[in-house]
């Protein structure tokens, strides 16, 4: 087969364009720095450890309107809130999804830092 096989783009039926995102499930990214622009916080009930644990979402736009979503337990995210800049010095992509037509990069085992606003 040639390089420019007829095969269908796995993320082209959710609407992402592989330029725009840049990387693949499994690569690490590193030296991100965004905003926050949404925060949330869920709790459930931990069945194992019979406890209740809690985990936070963050939504972070980046200086190019990419936009990336970490879920975490770490107690940093939870001290985030939007309008705070963030620093991703490094994490590794999960995924890609489209949230209300736009692409977004999910995040995991990302090491988040708190930035001062200027």
């Amino acid at each position: 087969m040639s390089a420019f096989s007829s095969t269908p783009d796995p993320l082209s039926n959710i609407g992402l364009s592989k330029a725009m995102l840049a990387t693949e499930p499994g690569e690490v990214v590193s030296h991100l720095i965004g905003e926050v622009t949404f925060a949330t916080t869920t709790s459930h009930f931990n069945k194992a450890k019979e406890r209740r644990d809690q985990r936070r979402t963050l939504v972070i736009t980046l200086p190019d309107n990419s936009i990336v979503k970490i879920v975490t337990r770490k107690k940093v995210a939870f001290q985030c809130h939007p309008g705070d800049r963030v620093r991703i010095p490094r994490a590794v992509v999960k995924k890609h999804k489209s949230f209300r037509g736009q692409p977004q990069t999910v995040l995991g085992n990302a090491t988040l830092n708190r930035t001062p606003t200027p």
